[in-house]
């Protein structure tokens, strides 16, 4: 039987967990409210500043770009250890070809609080596709991009839920307890692998899911040793970039 002691800690326990939780949603809807009142475009001066809550409770800094919901979106995931400023240019090449482009900081990267747990980034780049397919009423086509962890946590989220298509940059099959080695095979959209020549282990693992793929799927090697968002940076980003608008407007 339990003691009153007892039985308190446990009111207390509730009581602190429904209090962060409900610190966290208030947090999201400042963040949320602030951007929508914003006209400098947020951190950067790039995309408007935005925040969406995870199932665990923790909130996720994230920025949007392009004007009002098209019908077709982007997701936009970084690596292990980097932050959403990675894509901010690239996202705002996409916003200028019409499409609604969100990035966000997995958990303890960037300014998303909580400790780096990229074992469960499938988790927060989840509840990003929800909150976005929620603000298009359910509407919007989304595609899946991402880069090193980026990558691997779009595949996952792609062979559970409906997209349009999803594309990896240099994704391993598995990164710090996140393995899509079994899950590549289920995705029944259009995939598109990339990778450098010299970026060795990258390289093999996009050759060993593009194997493991069905159709459709494409293999893209270029030239050089850049990895994540650097291929869009170096020698090959014209390829590179050229590679992913083809991808999205094919697959629209």
């Amino acid at each position: 039987m339990r003691t009153k002691i007892q039985t308190r800690k446990c009111w207390w326990d509730a009581v602190r967990k429904r209090l962060f939780h409900l610190a966290s949603l208030l947090a999201a809807i400042a963040l949320t409210v602030s951007a929508c009142s914003s006209s400098n475009g947020g951190e950067g001066g790039s995309g408007q500043s935005i925040a969406f809550q995870t199932d665990d409770g923790w909130v996720l800094r994230s920025k949007y770009y392009g004007t009002g919901l098209t019908t077709h979106s982007v997701i936009l995931t970084h690596a292990y250890d980097s932050s959403q400023q990675s894509w901010s240019a690239f996202a705002e090449s996409l916003a200028a070809r019409g499409y609604v482009v969100m990035t966000f900081d997995f958990r303890g990267h960037g300014s998303s609080p909580g400790k780096k747990e990229a074992g469960i980034a499938d988790a927060d780049l989840t509840a990003a596709y929800r909150y976005l397919r929620k603000q298009s009423n359910n509407q919007g086509k989304i595609f899946l991009i991402g880069a090193d962890l980026g990558g691997t946590a779009s595949l996952k989220v792609a062979s559970r839920e409906e997209t349009q298509g999803v594309i990896s940059l240099s994704g391993p099959a598995s990164i710090r307890g996140l393995d899509v080695s079994s899950d590549v095979a289920r995705i029944t959209e259009a995939k598109l692998f990339i990778a450098a020549q010299s970026d060795v282990r990258p390289r093999e693992a996009a050759q060993a899911m593009f194997d493991a793929a069905r159709e459709p799927k494409q293999l893209q090697i270029v030239a050089g040793g850049s990895h994540g968002t650097d291929l869009l940076k170096g020698a090959s980003a014209d390829r590179v970039r050229s590679l992913i608008f083809d991808f999205l407007e094919k697959n629209k």
